[in-house]
């Protein structure tokens, strides 16, 4: 498009990685893409209007941040825009995040998207592992409080079995016991049929799991492997480093992530 510049190229070790911009001012708009599809759209600007993207990736964080008092250790399964990760240091109630992300040129093109996720390269709390998300969690004897998994949509190359059953089997394992497993699902450019085998998939291998519509076209599933997902509640909007973003995107109190709930 003409009004379209790229800021950032490169063919990495998994994928072709791409860092565009359009709009200028406040209607300035950056976005990452994996092999010609965006993974992440972003304003740079926080006065300007909310990209749908936002939506998803401030409620990973905020829904977790409702239920719990304390995650020490989290790991984050896909790094994309950065932004799941800066939103989720936001809060100080978390110890540690780790992000894995399998292909490093994506690490590398998304520090263009500046302070909008600065958190997650320069918090002491942020520690990006580039490898196989597999991989890393079989070679690692810690257990987490909390894993989110946000790969590219299901039917792009390499991320399918980030949503299959043997990756359900596999996951509770290396959460802790009272741990928090939350997935994130694209439900457009998808049939129902995939979306069922999904949710049959985490079904067979967690408790209970419950769905939450962040944008009209994201899923977020929230499951534990024991027991019931906690409620939602109010200690999130306590949270000062998360406050401010919350409230652009309209959730001020509990009743607006309640909102959000579609089915359990």
């Amino acid at each position: 498009l003409d009004n379209t510049r790229m800021l950032y190229y490169r063919d990495g070790k998994t994928a072709s990685v791409a860092v565009y911009e359009r709009g200028k001012g406040k209607d300035l708009l950056r976005a990452i893409s994996t092999n010609g599809k965006v993974d992440a759209a972003l304003s740079m600007r926080t006065d300007a209007t909310v990209v749908s993207d936002e939506y998803t990736m401030m409620m990973i964080a905020a829904l977790p941040l409702s239920m719990r008092d304390r995650f020490d250790r989290v790991g984050v399964i896909g790094f994309g825009s950065g932004m799941t990760t800066h939103a989720l240091l936001g809060s100080q109630r978390i110890g540690r995040v780790d992000t894995i992300e399998i292909e490093p040129m994506m690490v590398e093109g998304a520090r263009l998207f500046g302070d909008r996720v600065s958190r997650a390269y320069e918090d002491r709390r942020s520690h990006i592992v580039i490898d196989d998300a597999k991989a890393f969690f079989a070679s690692s004897p810690k257990r987490y409080d909390l894993i989110v998994s946000e790969p590219s949509n299901p039917w792009m190359g390499g991320t399918a079995t980030l949503f299959s059953e043997e990756f359900y089997a596999f996951l509770p394992r290396h959460l802790e016991e009272d741990g928090i497993f939350l997935q994130w699902l694209q439900l457009y450019e998808i049939d129902p049929a995939l979306v069922g085998s999904v949710l049959r998939a985490m079904l067979g291998h967690f408790s209970d799991v419950q769905a939450y519509l962040s944008n009209g076209e994201d899923l977020l599933l929230v499951a534990v492997p024991r027991g019931r997902v906690p409620a939602l509640g109010a200690r999130l909007f306590g949270d000062a480093g998360l406050r401010e973003d919350l409230s652009r995107l309209g959730l001020r109190e509990v009743r607006d992530l309640q909102d959000t709930f579609i089915m359990d």
